[in-house]
């Protein structure tokens, strides 16, 4: 009789196309991670989901991420949480699902939470993941040696001062956060209105202003204007008609860089704007909240000013320039 042969022993392979089964755990953990430090909008997003799940883990395959985009697609809705519920039903049905979406949901209402702590100061309002710089960006600096000039407008006024467009005058106003005295800009025909500080020009800059829009129909906003020279500059403003903070470079018009949502600063209230430039690195901050965090290498070198738009009659007071020489 002829001697059986042993069997070869078996392996357990997983057929090509076929993804191996993730556990609904490991999908919520990497959920968790990517709703708290995932960018970019609902394709992005997708983009990272399919990188990872089919191409690194093997936990899905490339018909079953397909499948859930083009479902997903098809729904009113947030694309990428969406997708990422229609995996997890695929793996844990009900209860998978549930799961899921709370793990994409959750970092979200978390920073939201903390967001609205900062509404009472007037600075954050409801926005979605990434809008607050702070969280993630180091805040810049410039050297703790450089010289100060204050202007709180109590014993000198504006002589020396370049004015390229607009009325501003300084006249005593109750509550005025130093003294009695503030700046105020009150004309209301201008597309623009800039007043230039005599010091400089500076280089790399610390500067802060405290604000108060008083009125306007059109726009009632305040800004720092730095790193002026030939016409040309940046500025940093507020609006108390818009729910944003924006940093634009003027250059015979005024040209968007870097946006933020913010709650529109009340009128008749004092705020504070601060902006610190170094190099080509720029950061601003409205009511102390670092919200803008943006690199432009346009313009390296002016002076500085207070900027308002339109027919916005805006106070100034506490003009603080802490800059390097530099032309």
């Amino acid at each position: 009789m002829a001697e059986q042969e042993p069997h070869a022993a078996q392996t357990t392979r997983t057929p090509e196309g076929v993804a191996s089964r993730v556990p609904i755990w490991g999908l919520v953990r990497y959920y968790l991670w990517l709703a708290a430090l995932g960018f970019g909008g609902p394709v992005a997003l997708c983009g990272q989901m399919e990188k990872k799940l089919v191409g690194e883990r093997k936990g899905l395959t490339r018909e079953e991420m397909r499948e859930a985009i083009a479902v997903c697609q098809s729904l009113p809705g947030p694309l990428a949480i969406q997708v990422g519920i229609f995996i997890s039903y695929l793996r844990g049905l009900f209860w998978g699902a549930w799961a899921g979406g709370w793990a994409f949901i959750l970092p979200n209402f978390v920073i939201t939470s903390m967001q609205l702590t900062l509404r009472g100061l007037g600075v954050v309002s409801v926005c979605a993941l990434g809008s607050v710089v702070g969280a993630h960006a180091a805040e810049i600096k410039i050297p703790e040696e450089v010289a100060v000039e204050r202007f709180d407008f109590e014993q000198q006024g504006v002589e020396g001062w370049r004015l390229v467009a607009g009325q501003w005058v300084v006249e005593e106003m109750p509550g005025a956060p130093s003294g009695k005295r503030v700046l105020v800009q009150r004309a209301t025909e201008n597309p623009f209105n800039v007043l230039v500080a005599s010091p400089g020009p500076y280089t790399d800059i610390d500067v802060s202003v405290r604000f108060k829009p008083m009125a306007g129909r059109e726009d009632a906003s305040g800004g720092i204007v730095f790193r002026f020279a030939e016409g040309h500059y940046y500025v940093v403003r507020a609006n108390a008609l818009e729910n944003n903070f924006r940093l634009y470079y003027y250059d015979r018009g005024r040209h968007q860089l870097a946006t933020a949502k913010v709650q529109p600063p009340t009128l008749g209230q004092w705020h504070t704007i601060r902006v610190v430039a170094v190099g080509d690195h720029m950061q601003a901050y409205l009511n102390g909240a670092l919200l803008l965090d943006h690199r432009d290498s346009r313009y390296r070198a002016g002076q500085v000013g207070l900027w308002t738009k339109a027919d916005s009659i805006t106070a100034f007071d506490d003009l603080v320039i802490r800059g390097v020489p530099g032309s």
